[in-house]
């Protein structure tokens, strides 16, 4: 009887230090290709000879810090089934997983502070953890780490959760029916249009952690009536509120370098609008028929070198420069 219990003492014992408590690091892939980056870390940029069908992306490689996943790197490996990313790793790349069709599972590191366009697009079979009308990819101390897509297109409400750091491009994409979003403080990077087509959305507030706004973010969202761009944002991305056809009220903060393209065409409501002496680069037809915009201060004394002849195409707003700010925005 004894020696049976001993037994199992040491089996359980066994089983307890194998399993571990999840932060375990498991064996790296063998046969990826690597980048070594100016900074002196490597960069994951392709699946090379690594024939698992469970990739384990590493914490080092030949002896400096993995700190990337390149743009496209594992872009239509179908054979993949899950990815585990080490700690340390900052960046996933743009299309990063893009059409790995088999992958199920995906383990994000706590350390992630950037993904790419589109890092996770067309993975049908990937498994997500769900919060409040939303799917997410994380990381066993925070599921909730990146927002990937709306549960379903007819959703009407979404709060976002506390822990969440990324909105994903295209994450509500014509979720037509959706009125109100609260995104939470932690996010600071929304993707490429992650709002576009949300005809129903009438008011968005942008946590003050965000440094852009990219491109179609708002694109379509027809009933969005005013907005207000944080201080940290210092670029607003080609056609982000292109057909924003309610919106009156736009509150640019003094932290604006570039508005690109498009930006703010077919806003038709748009009466006037104040650009901060911050504001170095605007795009090609960046108010393009803004046909209600009757003007525009700017603090600027004079053009900026790097703004597009015809940022304000078919437009008639009366442009006047050197003005301090007058507009009071509610």
């Amino acid at each position: 009887m004894k020696k049976t219990i001993l037994l199992l003492v040491i089996a359980l014992t066994f089983a307890f230090v194998s399993c571990g408590d999840g932060n375990q690091s498991s064996a790296s892939t063998e046969g990826l290709e690597y980048t070594l980056l100016d900074n002196g870390s490597y960069e994951v940029s392709g699946i090379g000879s690594a024939t698992d069908v469970d990739i384990v992306i590493p914490r080092e490689y030949n002896g400096k810090s993995v700190t990337s996943i390149g743009q496209n790197a594992f872009y239509g490996c179908h054979n993949i089934t899950s990815v585990k990313i080490s700690k340390g790793i900052s960046s996933i790349g743009q299309g990063a997983f893009a059409d790995c069709i088999s992958i199920k599972s995906i383990i994000l590191p706590d350390t992630l502070n950037f993904i790419g366009k589109g890092a996770f697009l067309g993975c049908s079979s990937l498994s997500y953890n769900e919060y409040n009308n939303a799917k997410y990819l994380g990381s066993a101390k925070n599921p909730y780490l990146a927002l990937v897509a709306a549960k379903k297109t007819d959703i009407t409400s979404c709060q976002i959760n506390k822990n969440t750091k990324f909105i994903c491009n295209r994450a509500f994409f014509l979720c037509s029916s959706l009125t109100s979003v609260k995104i939470s403080s932690s996010v600071t990077d929304i993707g490429a249009g992650a709002f576009q087509g949300c005809a129903s959305l009438s008011s968005v507030t942008l946590p003050s952690g965000i440094n852009s706004i990219e491109d179609e973010t708002f694109t379509g969202c027809t009933s969005l009536a005013s907005i207000i761009i944080p201080s940290k944002v210092s670029s607003i991305g080609s056609n982000a509120f292109d057909g924003c056809s309610f919106l009156a009220e736009v509150n640019l903060s003094d932290g604006i370098d570039t508005i690109k393209s498009y930006a703010f065409s077919n806003c038709v409501s748009l009466t006037n609008i104040y650009l901060p002496d911050s504001v170095a680069s605007i795009g090609s037809c960046a108010f393009y028929s803004c046909t209600s915009l009757a003007s525009i201060d700017c603090e600027a004394e004079v053009a900026g070198e790097y703004w597009a002849v015809d940022w304000l195409e078919n437009c008639e707003a009366s442009v006047s420069y050197g003005v301090k700010q007058t507009i009071t925005y509610n």
